[in-house]
């Protein structure tokens, strides 16, 4: 029995075809091209930090900082001779029911206030962060209000009212072991995170600060449901790997983000 052999124009893809398949293709890059340009901001975070984390630190060779605090009073609450570049405010986030009557994490507050005694102190409560958004930042009100997760609310919180008053930002949980005066000469500081980036539980900052305030901008940009999980929607969107990778994109923020070890 012969083999009957198609005419070879039946089996050739016709031009248009590619054509319109490459368009489509193309077409589609470019729709997502926000999407894909963010989660690669997001994915090569841990590539691209060690090259840059050393200029973030601080350290005695560079800023004439002892980082072993050897050298300041536990009492400073100034960066005197230099000037004192974050104002003394204090800011503690208290949102949802409970966190604020939690009698050990009130005495640790108090205890953070009694050792910076004059310092002006915010402790932002559902009632009174609604109306700080609201006023200050109305085109955020929804997002904030609408967060999948409540920790992105307190993340988001923390950037907003540090743009805003400048000062100092900590967990409620998070102890004064000492005065934050001799971190107050430097625009911007954070704790280190391992392996990569920075902790945003306690922040210090100018107020305006170029980098927090890139920081409540980009936002919206990156709320979304990633990977709908959790653990990486909050990361990504408010968290520390957001705040982390801020700090390299579109260049390394080598004035603003000086970090400690």
């Amino acid at each position: 029995m012969g083999v009957i052999s198609l005419p070879t124009r039946a089996r050739r893809i016709h031009p248009a075809f590619l054509v319109c398949g490459l368009l489509l293709i193309l077409l589609g890059l470019f729709c997502a091209r926000h999407i894909l340009r963010d989660t690669y901001t997001v994915a090569a975070l841990p590539f691209f930090w060690p090259r840059h984390a050393e200029r973030f630190y601080l350290s005695a060779e560079h800023d004439g900082f002892d980082v072993t605090f050897t050298n300041y009073s536990i009492y400073q609450t100034s960066a005197a001779p230099f000037p004192d570049r974050v104002p003394p405010v204090l800011h503690h986030i208290s949102l949802g029911s409970g966190a604020a009557t939690h009698s050990k994490w009130t005495q640790v507050r108090q205890d953070c206030l009694d050792m910076h005694p004059g310092w002006e102190a915010y402790l932002w409560t559902d009632e009174t962060a609604g109306k700080f958004v609201a006023e200050h930042f109305p085109e955020q009100l929804e997002m904030w209000r609408n967060y999948r997760y409540p920790i992105q609310r307190v993340d988001a919180l923390r950037y907003m009212a540090l743009y805003h008053y400048g000062g100092v930002v900590l967990d409620m949980d998070l102890q004064c072991k000492r005065g934050f005066g001799p971190l107050r000469r430097f625009d911007f500081v954070a704790p280190a995170a391992h392996p990569t980036g920075f902790s945003i539980g306690f922040m210090m900052a100018a107020k305006g600060n170029a980098f927090v305030g890139k920081l409540v901008q980009n936002l919206k940009r990156y709320n979304r449901h990633w990977l709908w999980l959790p653990y990486p929607s909050v990361m990504f969107s408010t968290g520390c790997h957001y705040a982390s990778y801020a700090s390299l994109y579109p260049r390394p923020y080598l004035k603003t983000c000086l970090l400690t070890r």
